[in-house]
């Protein structure tokens, strides 16, 4: 059986702003179960820090360029393309939607 949190590894949560991932299932208000670690693989959804911002994107890694894609309906999410002053912090895992008040 898979466990969706082990023990080896460092976990946290985020809460989602904006609509930039709702093509992915995380829309505004959602909480995002993320495991924390400082890379991840080609169409992963990442937690990255630009500037001291958190940001939830989608990472693509072609020809030496990392862009952080968002995954929306709204068009004016437009992708981001990074430096090396950006650090990931952790992919997430799951999504727990947020309860209809």
């Amino acid at each position: 059986s898979s466990k969706l949190i082990d023990d080896q590894h460092k976990y946290f949560l985020l809460k989602a702003r904006g609509d930039s991932m709702n093509k992915a299932g995380i829309n505004d208000g959602d909480v995002v179960l993320v495991k924390q670690q400082p890379a991840a693989n080609n169409g992963e959804i990442v937690v990255a820090l630009i500037d001291d911002e958190a940001t939830l994107k989608e990472l693509n890694l072609s020809k030496g360029v990392i862009v952080l894609k968002p995954v929306s309906k709204n068009k004016e999410h437009k992708p981001i393309i990074v430096s090396r002053d950006f650090k990931i912090q952790g992919v997430v895992k799951a999504v727990i939607p947020e309860f209809n008040k």
